[in-house]
């Protein structure tokens, strides 16, 4: 008898894992699923708050950029703006973090600013439909959302409170690429050295 119940609590047992891996085969199955459709979809409810700058729009501009707002995944290093080419899409990041870096003319890229879910990347770009003059890649692989620079652009034409906030978002990045260069700072540490500092 005592073998027998050990044998129904094997069983019992077995069932037991079995119907717990494939529940959880079953949700991640879903989950991915889930994951990836929203990854290619319309922004979802939210999303601005996963961002500073969409998150500072205002309701007008959120509303007149939603269709063009897509959510999608960046692959680490992923290059998504070049040198001498127009930004075709502005990247608000939620999870991915780039670098924005100079090619320097003897060939060596210098990382000027890091730009993560505090601001957006192709700004400038997208805006005034001029080259960039920097490489930008995804350092850290996540989420973004994108908008293409058209429609950007035309938001940008139509509301001075919009071009306000790209222009103090273009800003800050800026000041970030001063103070945060390395070539910079090694030229300034080299003319202090110089000059007995």
């Amino acid at each position: 008898m005592l073998a027998r119940s050990g044998d129904f609590a094997a069983v019992r047992e077995g069932l037991f894992l079995s119907f717990s891996l494939f529940s959880l085969s079953l949700f991640l199955s879903f989950s991915l699923s889930l994951f990836l459709s929203l990854s290619q979809s319309r922004v979802g409810l939210g999303v601005e708050h996963r961002n500073y700058f969409l998150a500072a729009l205002s309701r007008e501009d959120l509303a007149a950029l939603s269709p063009g707002l897509k959510e999608v995944v960046i692959a680490g290093q992923q290059l998504v703006s070049d040198p001498g080419r127009i930004a075709e899409f502005v990247y608000f990041p939620t999870g991915a973090c780039f670098s924005v870096v100079t090619l320097m003319s003897d060939g060596r890229a210098v990382e000027t600013s890091t730009i993560g879910r505090e601001s957006a990347v192709g700004l400038l770009s997208a805006a005034t439909a001029a080259v960039s003059t920097h490489r930008i890649f995804a350092q850290i692989g996540g989420g973004a959302v994108r908008l293409g620079a058209d429609l950007f652009r035309a938001r940008v034409l139509a509301n001075p409170a919009f071009a306000q906030l790209t222009l103090l978002h273009a800003r800050a990045n800026a000041v970030q690429a001063e103070r945060a260069s390395p070539a910079m700072r090694s030229t300034t540490w080299r003319r202090g050295w110089r000059a007995g500092c």
